[in-house]
């Protein structure tokens, strides 16, 4: 199983839900470029090109869920 830091467990979490890289930086009260770092290690730590595509891995290995996922299970 890959392992996340909690910043970057956080900010794939919230990307999963539809925000934006500034939304996410303002709800994790950091600076966009930071959340943008963190965002690129969490996609860099999942072997994905993509946020979407590390958000999938992340879901898939049970680190962090999603409403949609949940709903439609």
């Amino acid at each position: 199983m890959t392992e996340l830091t909690r910043c970057q467990l956080r900010a794939l979490s919230l990307a999963a839900d539809g925000l934006g890289v500034g939304e996410i930086a303002e709800l994790m009260n950091i600076s966009v470029r930071t959340a943008e770092h963190h965002l690129k290690t969490a996609r860099k730590a999942m072997d994905s090109k993509t946020t979407a595509g590390a958000v999938a891995s992340a879901i898939r290995q049970g680190l962090i869920t999603s409403v949609v996922a949940i709903i439609i299970g």
